[in-house]
């Protein structure tokens, strides 16, 4: 019988996948780029761990504050999932980061017309076979952030259930 170990479950694995369309979205998420190379972090043993840096804009392109969700009250950044597009690996996006969060209600706050800049260090996979040690996730193809935006303060608090999406960006694997 093989089994499993879980060393984090990520949350674009969790996450519901829902859509906004760009006319009836309240922002806009944007990529520095369409194309990334990921490319080695760091080994331990077999364990390769794979990244790349991506600069995301949010702006704000309605008439009312939004919120963006951070996972500690002094987090530099807002919580995001990455989704893998058009694949049939159950995982997901194997750069997905790991959250274990703090209730709070100290998120982001991008006022109409603002946009905010974050520069995200996306490195995977997070999880693996405990026997085989082969990663879980998609570590190359079509992909695309989501960030988790509210429409007023609190932890979870007015959540715009499907968040915001950003555009696709394709992601290699470097040697």
């Amino acid at each position: 019988m093989r089994t499993l170990a879980w060393l984090a479950l990520p949350a674009s694995v969790a996450l519901a996948v829902g859509c906004l369309s760009p006319e009836t979205s309240p922002a806009r998420l944007q990529t520095d780029s369409n194309e990334y190379l990921a490319v080695l972090q760091r080994a331990d043993g077999p364990v390769r761990i794979l990244g790349f840096l991506v600069v995301a804009q949010f702006a704000n392109q309605g008439d009312t504050p939004l919120f963006l969700a951070r996972c500690y009250p002094g987090s530099p950044g807002p919580i995001f999932t990455v989704e893998v597009l058009e694949t049939g690996d159950a995982w997901g996006a194997a750069y997905g980061a790991v959250w274990a969060c703090v209730g709070h209600d100290e998120q982001f706050l991008v006022q109409p017309g603002e946009t905010r800049t974050d520069t995200l260090q996306l490195a995977g996979p997070h999880v693996y076979d405990g026997i085989t040690r082969q990663s879980r996730g998609a570590l190359s193809g079509r992909m695309r952030l989501r960030y988790s935006v509210q429409r007023c303060t609190g932890d979870g608090a007015c959540l715009l259930r499907e968040g915001i999406p950003s555009n696709v960006f394709s992601v290699g694997v470097g040697p």
